[in-house]
């Protein structure tokens, strides 16, 4: 696998973990139920975008002939 398709891999799901970390915090800040709702379905998605760029990695889908 390309070095550089790797590293944004890795980059990516660093950052959506990041983000869900960022969300699970927020939803202690608030007491609004609305928003604490909200902050809980924005950290699910920012874990199934980790998982989702975490699988590509080791599926090997990075293994394609990628143009730098």
């Amino acid at each position: 696998m390309p070095d550089d398709l790797a590293d944004l891999l890795d980059m990516a799901v660093y950052k959506e973990i990041a983000s869900q970390a960022l969300y699970i915090a927020a939803q202690d800040k608030t007491q609004d139920p609305a928003a604490r709702a909200l902050m809980k379905e924005l950290a699910e998605e920012e874990l199934k975008h980790s998982r989702l760029a975490g699988a590509l990695k080791e599926r090997g889908l990075a293994k394609r002939d990628w143009h730098p």
